[in-house]
């Protein structure tokens, strides 16, 4: 029995789906590059126990799936021990600044990634595509404490998907703003993040800056793309004319950022369950580009390392059959002493180069403070 008010996820799987499972999705994409990420295509976890914090309420949930027969009791002391362990981790965890061993270094110079997004105007000229997202990779070596760092990235740029996952061998973190798809009580909702402009230093250049993200053609031609990419992608497994799109090009509102958020609904097919879903919309368009397939292939072409979890899926499918997914983005691999992450952005035949260039710089402006540099 799950009591009012609990957490939407009970019990099931979480985790995270890697970019490069698009060959299972999309199997019809020519993929030159047979190359795979440290952390691999997919890491999930079976949970039967729960613990979630609910900080407006200011309750804590323990939450247990058990065959019938068995005594709750033993398996609540368990949970109630984990509660315990987990926050004598988090005091003990140290939150002095790491020691550096190199700065974070790009796989791409800026030459280099303003080349790649003259080369995807190009494509966008003889008719290949509309629109592709394009990514470049930093990488920085020192000692850190995952789980400090962690908390350092989360107070920097707090955001709705923020996630920590160890694998035992990589540990992921996440500050992800976007919503990739949901599924609850059949609705299916993914909410595209497209168009990105930086905060203001005062309340009046938020404001102008809001204005001119809201007035931009170019933003609201790249979002209106991703959102009729995801409506597509919706239409395959969800009831015919239950898609619709419930906001378009909506102004969040992030510590470091302004981003256009579209959202996007449909009642999923009675025979289809969330892995169909999950599938069948894998991996997001917003950080793709379209059409889809295309759009991959030119990212396997300009890109020179493999995505891993970045612009893959973080987040959990339930026994109950419902599934919360955000896009892997603002996400950081840590192995070892390396800590890496990617930051990119969509170029559609209007870009910019330098301003493409310096839109990845601005997203990256939370994960470099949050490594130290």
């Amino acid at each position: 029995h799950v009591p009012v008010g609990a957490p939407p996820f009970s019990g099931g799987v979480a985790g995270f789906f890697g970019y490069g499972l698009l060959k299972n999705c999309e199997p019809s994409t020519f993929i030159r590059k047979n190359r795979e990420a440290r952390e691999g295509d997919v890491w999930l976890g079976f949970y039967s126990g729960v613990i979630a914090f609910d900080h407006e309420s200011g309750k804590i949930f323990l939450v247990l799936n058990l065959p019938e027969g068995d005594e709750p009791a033993p398996a609540f002391a368990e949970l109630e021990r984990g509660l315990q362990q987990n926050a004598e981790d988090v005091k003990a965890t140290h939150m002095e600044p790491p020691h550096f061993i190199s700065c974070p270094q790009s796989n791409f110079t800026r030459q280099e990634y303003m080349n790649a997004v003259e080369r995807v105007r190009s494509y966008i000229e003889d008719g290949d595509c509309y629109q592709v997202n394009i990514s470049q990779k930093f990488s920085v070596s020192g000692e850190y404490d995952p789980v400090a760092l962690y908390l350092k990235l989360r107070s920097i740029n707090p955001a709705p998907f923020a996630s920590y996952i160890d694998t035992g061998s990589v540990q992921i973190l996440s500050s992800s703003p976007e919503r990739f798809i949901r599924l609850q009580d059949g609705l299916a909702e993914t909410r595209p993040v497209k168009g990105t402009c930086p905060r203001g230093k005062t309340q009046d250049d938020d404001a102008r800056l809001r204005r001119e993200l809201l007035g931009s053609d170019k933003e609201r031609a790249e979002n209106v793309m991703i959102v009729d990419l995801m409506r597509n992608d919706l239409s395959k497994v969800c009831l015919p004319d239950s898609v619709k799109v419930t906001g378009l090009c909506e102004v969040e509102t992030l510590p470091t950022l302004f981003h256009l958020v579209s959202t996007v609904e449909g009642k999923l097919k009675h025979e289809f369950s969330a892995v169909d879903l999950l599938k069948n919309s894998f991996p997001a368009g917003s950080v793709t580009g379209a059409p889809k397939i295309r759009a991959m292939e030119i990212i396997d072409e300009l890109e020179p390392a493999p995505r891993g979890v970045y612009c893959g899926a973080i987040g959990y499918i339930g026994y109950d059959g419902a599934m919360d997914m955000s896009v892997a983005i603002r996400v950081m691999t840590l192995a070892g002493n390396i800590c890496s992450f990617h930051v990119g952005g969509g170029v559609t035949h209007p870009s910019n180069a330098k301003s493409e260039y310096q839109e990845t710089m601005d997203k990256a402006k939370a994960l470099l403070e949050a490594v130290g540099k």
